[in-house]
């Protein structure tokens, strides 16, 4: 109750086999992605004997560390937007770009899932579903996981594609009418060797209206969360897959936002009330542990995409699946 930020404890009994009264309790606590700690004011570092008090040098030195795996996550997130695979001319939407990867982990630590059982992968997708609590992310929008059914060798691991984005080397379909799939149906899921865990939604942001001078543009967060949700799910089954334990960095990145608000208002607060987001991107990254993760997934998903709901007004709608029970 003392330490700021919190640190994620899970303890277990193990009971006496003398004395079913009596036992042992074993605390578990990894190692912390959001270290220094502070408590009483403090910075405390272990000992040989004791703790010691952490200098101001050594708790810069920490707090550098943490800035420089952040920075490491922006520099993910502008690799994925470098592979937007929808020409520039043809985008109608703001799209969504997430990053998940283990934090040095060994360079083949996914290959069982990769380049084993084609429906390995798929199966860790799917079976991982979220039981998504909040009304607004249950009423469903696409696109949805299950419709990334095509799979394709990559480079750097498996990818895993709806039907317009399973072209040649990861590229746009023509739709039947030979004319460019809509980019709301865009979904690419790619598991890499080294367990990361790239995701492109080109359904980010949505129109609705049936003429140009009657049409509003939107925020789809619904979905960013939902997907928020599902990443730090499909970590944690790439972690119990590959027997990987340590720390994940994540990120995500949206643009196209500027002016537009949630779709969650349309139905329920009415435009006149709805915040409009003032700028044209959302970018935000985290790390955290494979137990945080598997036993507060909902906590590590606000620290991703919270700020956006917050400031669109709409975490209210999302908050059962962003704070833990």
């Amino acid at each position: 109750m003392l330490v700021d930020p919190p640190l994620t404890v899970v303890s277990e009994e193990i009971p006496s086999e003398k004395d079913p009264a009596l036992g042992y309790v074993l605390a578990h606590i990894p190692p912390s992605p959001v270290a220094p700690h502070m408590v009483d004011g403090r910075y405390y570092a272990r000992a040989e004997r004791t703790r010691r008090v952490l200098q101001d040098g050594e708790v810069l030195q920490l707090h550098a560390r943490r800035e420089s795996v952040e920075e490491q996550v922006g520099r993910l997130l502008d690799t994925e937007i470098e592979r937007e695979p929808v020409p520039a001319l043809d985008r109608r939407l703001g799209h969504l770009y997430f990053v998940a990867q283990p934090i040095g982990a060994p360079s083949g630590l996914a290959r069982s899932i990769t380049r084993g059982d084609r429906h390995t992968a798929t199966r860790l997708m799917w079976d991982t579903e979220p039981q998504f609590q909040s009304q607004a992310i249950r009423g469903g929008l696409r696109p949805d996981p299950r419709d990334a059914a095509s799979q394709s060798n990559r480079a750097n691991g498996l990818g895993l594609s709806s039907h317009g984005l399973s072209g040649r080397g990861r590229t746009v379909l023509p739709n039947s009418n030979g004319g460019d799939n809509d980019d709301g149906t865009l979904l690419d899921i790619e598991l890499r060797d080294d367990g990361g865990i790239r995701l492109f939604v080109g359904r980010g942001t949505m129109s609705l209206g049936r003429t140009p001078a009657e049409t509003a543009e939107f925020i789809l967060d619904s979905l960013a969360v939902a997907y928020t949700r599902r990443l730090v799910d499909w970590a944690v089954a790439v972690g119990e897959r590959t027997g990987w334990r340590g720390t994940w960095m994540l990120g995500i990145h949206c643009d196209r936002l500027r002016g537009r608000s949630s779709f969650a208002h349309a139905n329920n607060l009415g435009m006149f009330n709805a915040p409009a987001y003032d700028e044209n991107t959302y970018r935000e990254v985290t790390t955290a542990s494979h137990l945080e993760m598997q036993q507060r997934p909902n906590t590590v998903a606000r620290r991703v995409i919270g700020r956006l709901a917050e400031t669109l007004g709409t975490f209210g709608h999302y908050a059962r699946d962003l704070t833990e029970a």
